[in-house]
């Protein structure tokens, strides 16, 4: 039973892994397409801000 739960714990940690990747690759997206499509200074430093803070949490 213990290695059943090895190998639950283990899928766990992957998936919330995965996850976190795909946040960051989404986010760091999120960031270029505000660069490109807003020409505007504030609003897009402000949501890299934003999008940075929560990529590293």
């Amino acid at each position: 039973m213990s290695s059943l739960r090895d190998l639950a714990d283990w899928i766990l940690s992957s998936v919330r892994k995965l996850k976190h990747t795909v946040n960051k690759v989404l986010s760091l997206r999120d960031i270029k397409i505000n660069l490109f499509t807003k020409p505007s200074l504030r609003k897009p430093s402000i949501k890299i801000k934003r999008a940075v803070l929560q990529s590293m949490k």
